[in-house]
Parts: structure tokens; C-alpha cells; sequence
């Protein structure tokens, strides 16, 4: 289920006045959760060896590093010090596994004059990330492009997707995320953020009512997950190599 039939469910069910961007980091909290516990899933990132220095981009922390490759050779972590004293000076390459962690999910809504090239939008100080989905209103009329790159201040999409100028525009991030869990597993998700919603409106007994049914499935979701993938999760990597 996508994130977004998430919230209108949880809207049609239990009407509430809290803002789209309170709900959407509820259900990061529930993806957070099972990313954590359940579906472990690792990533590999790649260096080149010859370095004095190595240096980890920030999106990957030392705590969630599992194992590191040097020329093929495995070595297991231990600490921050070990990373550095187990790589050779003379190695060549160095690979790096380790666990993914999801974004949170962004409510991303800009209106203003933005200068426009026939492939590209000048928003200054934007949160977005290549890949993002984006739907671009000018003069009533929606276009739907995809981030191909970003050159600071300016998103890049295909060739003559614009016209050329400076045009007033609304700018949307389209939520294309899902929900981690399949049918009928993904329903926690409603679960969840009606229990948050209930909570902070002190009806203890909705909350209560709520947190035992996402618990339920949370725990059933495990169960069938482990069942399904047998598989150390450790092996479970995102792209091949």
C-alpha cells in the first residue's frame, strides 16, 4: 500500500486535525521499526584503496558497517580503529557492506518565481534528491518530471521538459513510497498512526485498542517474513556484485 492511501485511510477512519507531515513521520516511525527488527536489508559501497585516509559518506554509520572486503579478502568490523589500522596501504579496492536505513518520508510543497532552463529548475536551498518525483504547475497546467541530478541550486530533469524563462510555479514532491509489509500486514500502518493520533487526544482507550492490533501484526508480519525468508537476512543485499 502506498504511504499516501496510508494517511487518506487513517484520515477516513479517525478524523483528525494533525498535519500531513505529523502522520508521514508517524509512519516512518513504523517503517524505522520493521527496517530495524524485520527486514534487515544491507547495501554495499564501494572505495578505492591507496588512500592515507578513508573516509564513509555520511549516510553510512560505523554501527551498521557488517563486513568490509579488501581485494576480496573479508574482514569483520570491530571498531572505529580497526577500520582503518585492517586496510593495507597497498590495497586496491575496498567494499564496504552495510545495513540500509530508510529516509524519513518528505512533505515537500514550494510556490514562488523560479527561473527555468528547458531541462531544469533554479529552487534555491531545496531538499531534493535525485530520483524524486515531482509535479511542476505553470498556468494551471501540470507537468510530471523526474530529479535526474542536482548542480546546487538547480534540479535537473530530461532535455525540453520546460520552456525556458522565469515563471511562476507550484512545485510538489510526489510520495511514491510503499509500505514495507504486504496485505494484510500493511494495515499496521493505520494501526499505528491512529494510536499517535489517539494518545495525543488523551483517549487512552483507542490508543490502547489500536497499539495491541499493530503489535499483533507486527509480531504475526515476523513470523511470516522469517517463514517466507528462511535466508540469513545478513545475505540479503540490495544490488549484486
Amino acid at each position: 500500500m502506498l504511504i499516501t492511501e496510508i494517511l487518506q485511510k487513517t484520515d477516513s477512519l479517525y478524523p483528525n486535525h494533525y498535519s500531513r507531515e505529523q502522520k508521514l513521520d508517524w509512519c516512518y516511525e513504523v517503517t524505522a521499526a520493521i527496517a530495524e527488527t524485520v527486514n534487515k536489508v544491507y547495501d554495499v559501497y564501494t572505495m578505492l584503496g591507496g588512500q592515507e585516509d578513508y573516509f564513509l559518506p555520511p549516510n553510512i554509520l560505523m554501527e551498521d558497517i557488517r563486513h568490509i572486503y579488501v581485494d576480496g579478502r573479508k574482514y569483520t568490523k570491530v571498531d572505529n580503529r580497526s577500520f582503518c589500522e585492517m586496510i593495507p596501504k597497498n590495497a586496491k579496492e575496498i567494499r564496504i557492506v552495510y545495513k540500509r536505513r530508510w529516509l524519513p518520508y518528505r512533505e515537500i510543497v514550494l510556490e514562488d518565481t523560479y527561473t527555468f532552463g528547458t531541462d531544469r529548475i533554479l529552487v534555491p536551498e531545496h531538499d531534493f534528491i535525485i530520483g524524486d518525483n515531482l509535479n511542476v504547475t505553470i498556468d494551471g497546467q501540470t507537468i510530471n518530471c523526474n530529479v535526474l541530478d542536482l548542480e546546487g541550486d538547480d534540479v535537473i530533469t530530461k532535455d525540453d521538459t520546460f520552456t525556458a524563462g522565469e515563471k511562476r510555479a507550484k512545485i510538489e514532491l510526489v510520495l511514491l513510497d510503499e509500505t514495507i509489509p504486504p496485505p494484510p500486514y500493511d494495515s499496521m500502518y493505520i494501526d499505528y498512526v491512529i494510536g499517535k493520533i489517539a494518545y495525543y487526544q488523551n483517549d487512552m482507550d483507542e490508543y490502547n485498542k489500536q497499539m495491541t492490533a499493530y503489535n499483533d501484526k507486527l509480531y504475526d508480519y515476523s513470523l511470516w517474513y522469517k517463514q517466507t525468508n528462511p535466508i540469513d537476512q545478513s545475505l540479503r543485499f540490495v544490488n549484486k556484485w
